[in-house]
């Protein structure tokens, strides 16, 4: 009787967590890389300027020593980067 109680409860269990979840889908992305000088050799601190086309809204992150950058929680769109730095050419 036991037996039967467990497979009937573990039986209810499985069946429950059998229904797939409705799907979800990301509202915000973002963009990252590594900002390197003609030569190949990263660069850290260099301003990155991200302009959302659609609705001009700017956000401005500076890229680590190791040269990488993120910028997150962006809203799906076309986008114009910017990046500069003192004594580096501007890159767009």
């Amino acid at each position: 009787m036991k037996t039967t109680w467990i497979i009937l409860r573990l039986s209810l269990l499985s069946l429950l967590f059998s229904f797939p979840a409705p799907a979800q889908t990301a509202s915000t992305g973002a963009l990252t890389g590594e900002i390197t000088d003609s030569n190949g050799a990263v660069v850290g601190g260099v301003q990155v300027t991200t302009i959302n086309e659609a609705t001009g809204e700017k956000r401005d992150v500076v890229s680590q020593d190791n040269g990488i950058y993120v910028v997150a929680l962006l809203l799906p769109g076309s986008y114009r980067l910017e990046f500069t730095k003192r004594g580096f050419k501007s890159s767009v």
